[in-house]
């Protein structure tokens, strides 16, 4: 991101410009999936983002075949 390395752990949540530079890579031995949304910043949002910034992030269990 602009020269800038961001490590992305799973069930973490980003707010990240993607107007600049950028490129994303998986460094890892698994497979990954990235949510992006592409939106207008507003002040609820920009409330909602903060206010999950304070909250730690619970991570579940992989889902399973059988739809767990």
């Amino acid at each position: 991101h602009d020269g800038t390395r961001v490590d992305m752990a799973p069930g973490e949540c980003w707010y990240m410009d993607f107007t600049k530079t950028h490129a994303v890579a998986n460094r890892g031995t698994e497979p990954r999936v990235n949510l992006v949304v592409d939106c207008t910043v507003n002040d609820w949002l920009t409330r909602a983002l903060e206010e999950g910034a304070r909250r730690p992030v619970a991570v579940g269990a992989p889902a399973t075949e059988e739809g767990g």
